[in-house]
């Protein structure tokens, strides 16, 4: 039987480095400013992982629920990195944490030191193994966004990477942090057996109270302006 990849060519999802990102439980403290991003991966694969193909990375922030995008080809390490990079670009605030599961194309070297070699390091956490809903913030917005616009169809040409990350930035990021709004988690508490929950108002991520008000102001104004 034919390889399913062909020779020489490789994921590279990078190699665990020897100090792991701690684990991060759900109900440890949560933040109170934005910055704090949870990240996910969607495979572009058809009915089959064989062979190479798309992937596309989301990032969701967890306070104020604003979204970014990218795609990249076979979750490579160092394509991880560059979209990371690139989406950290596009927040209206500052990277202070960043959180993520166990896959290597996010517990690899490349990223650590994307991290720790800055000025001011960004947390880095990993969500505990074998436990659902450990990045509950970031799995809700899958659908939303690398579904929802491309689909469940095979995407495995390398030259569709790049315009598909133009769409997220210029089409997909704006629509839902300005036009669409997200419901957040006000409130929790238990009675008797059942538990209950509390939400906030709805409203879009970009006029979220969380955002510094000079965001607010020069987002608002770039996006909503007739």
């Amino acid at each position: 039987m034919p390889p399913t990849r062909p020779p020489g060519q490789s994921r590279n999802l990078g190699t665990a480095p020897a100090t792991s990102p701690c684990p991060r439980t759900p109900a440890g403290p949560q933040p109170t400013q934005p910055g704090f991003l949870e990240a996910d991966t969607v495979a572009h694969r058809g009915g089959s992982l064989a062979g190479d193909f798309i992937w596309s990375v989301t990032y969701t922030d967890i306070l104020s629920a604003w979204t970014e995008g990218r795609a990249v080809w076979n979750r490579g390490a160092e394509g991880v990195v560059k979209a990371t990079q690139d989406a950290e670009a596009s927040l209206p605030f500052a990277m202070k944490g960043f959180d993520c599961d166990n896959g290597g194309e996010f517990l690899n070297y490349h990223l650590l030191r994307c991290f720790s070699e800055r000025p001011k390091a960004v947390q880095f956490t990993r969500s505990r193994p074998y436990h659902k809903d450990g990045n509950a913030h970031v799995e809700q917005k899958n659908w939303m966004w690398p579904r929802q616009l491309l689909g469940y169809q095979r995407l495995e040409d390398p030259e569709q990477v790049e315009p598909i990350n133009e769409l997220f930035r210029q089409a997909w990021s704006p629509l839902h942090n300005f036009f669409i709004p997200a419901q957040k988690l006000k409130k929790k508490w238990r009675e008797g057996s059942h538990w209950r929950k509390r939400n906030e108002a709805r409203s879009s991520p970009a006029p979220d109270r969380h955002l510094p008000r000079s965001h607010r102001e020069q987002l608002g104004g770039h996006h909503l302006t007739p």
